[in-house]
């Protein structure tokens, strides 16, 4: 979760450059919102804690009453390793999330790609 964050921060830094002036200010207030989640993420703060069982199984309720933990979610006590996206997974998000913007899509992919080459994500 904590290289996740990172990698999410890394990549929003680079973006705010370029979006559109009037998009800086969601992209700022995210890059606070994520520098602000990972100071508290790197004192050990946990995620989740279990708080009991129920028919033979544990009970687990975030530590964040915001979040939603997935039915059948893993929880790792270190980070896994991921594989690079695909440029369908890159093209998939930019076409449902960033329609307006398509000038910036090549910006975007190569942020993610220098974003993986840096954090040395493979197959």
């Amino acid at each position: 979760m904590i290289e996740a964050m990172k990698l999410a921060l890394e990549a929003l830094i680079i973006v705010r450059f370029c979006v559109p002036p009037a998009q800086r200010k969601t992209v700022n207030e995210a890059i606070k919102a994520l520098e602000e989640a990972l100071a508290k993420q790197e004192q050990g703060e946990p995620m989740a804690v279990v708080t009991g069982m129920y028919g033979g199984r544990f009970v687990v309720e975030p530590t964040n009453p915001a979040m939603v933990l997935p039915v059948n979610m893993a929880l790792y006590t270190h980070p896994q390793p991921r594989k690079p996206l695909t440029d369908e997974q890159i093209d998939a998000y930019l076409e449902s999330e960033w329609t307006g913007y398509s000038s910036y899509h090549d910006c975007f992919k190569e942020i993610v790609r220098w974003t993986e080459a840096k954090h040395d994500i493979k197959e």
